[in-house]
């Protein structure tokens, strides 16, 4: 299978160990794929700077953007997106994030795989093995593993650099938050214009270490519990935590 270079664009802000963590486990378990390595800093404060320029001085990094201020979210990706990637193929990864081995290769298989269904983003994120509002599309195979979905979730997609350009990249909401998860404008562009969107199912290629409500971070039983609130919702989306609030009304 020919395999093309990815750029992995990382948009950084404080929050040094878990950068470390994250670009550590990055460089242990991406050496099945070629890629480069794109990061822009947000104005970090609290020493990612100076790792970051130790990184990039080594060649680890590919290359390093150090932004005067924090520009947000939603515009850094963006700035990454349209002015810094250079691959067809790219993936955006937050800096809390531990990769597994086959995070990038598995769904990169897929979608090269998969590519004349124009399936053009990919998830490799546990919580997609739970995520309400999702349908399981005619993607799905054993050797790939892969359903489609409406939603955006986690926060590590990999794609198609034009089609995401094309639908718009990633919004920012009034109130300033990230709009890149489930029911974003992105995700809408996308399956109107007729693009699919997938993830992998029922295999732990990510692990958040910044989010409460990761389906990693609870048991088994309490996952059962998950599954039995989420038939009660009818389907319709809500978030992990609202399931802990739920839980703990039921006092379990």
């Amino acid at each position: 299978m020919n395999k093309p270079v990815i750029d992995i664009l990382m948009l950084t802000y404080n929050r040094l160990e878990y950068t470390k963590a994250t670009l550590e486990s990055l460089e242990v378990h991406t050496s099945d794929w070629p890629y480069r390595l794109i990061i822009t800093d947000n104005g970090s404060t609290d020493g990612t700077i100076d790792y970051l320029n130790k990184q990039f001085d080594r060649g680890f990094i590919h290359k390093l953007v150090l932004m005067p201020k924090n520009i947000g979210n939603a515009e850094g990706k963006n700035y990454e997106l349209m002015e810094l990637a250079e691959t067809d193929y790219i993936c955006l990864l937050d800096n809390d994030m531990l990769l597994q081995p086959g995070w990038l290769s598995k769904p990169m298989a897929a979608m090269l795989h998969f590519a004349k269904k124009k399936l053009v983003l990919m998830s490799p994120w546990p919580i997609w093995k739970f995520a309400p509002n999702t349908h399981i599309g005619d993607l799905k195979d054993k050797k790939h593993n892969v359903f489609l979905t409406r939603k955006l979730s986690g926060q590590v997609w990999i794609g198609k650099k034009q089609p995401l350009i094309e639908c718009g990249g990633f919004k920012g909401s009034k109130d300033g938050r990230f709009m890149g998860f489930f029911a974003s404008p992105l995700a809408k562009e996308l399956v109107k214009r007729g693009y699919n969107i997938g993830c992998i199912a029922d295999e732990e290629l990510a692990i958040s270490m910044d989010r409460a409500g990761s389906p990693l971070r609870i048991n088994t039983a309490e996952m059962e519990l998950y599954r039995e609130w989420n038939k009660l919702q009818k389907n319709k989306h809500q978030l992990l935590p609202d399931f802990h609030i739920w839980r703990d009304q039921r006092g379990k």
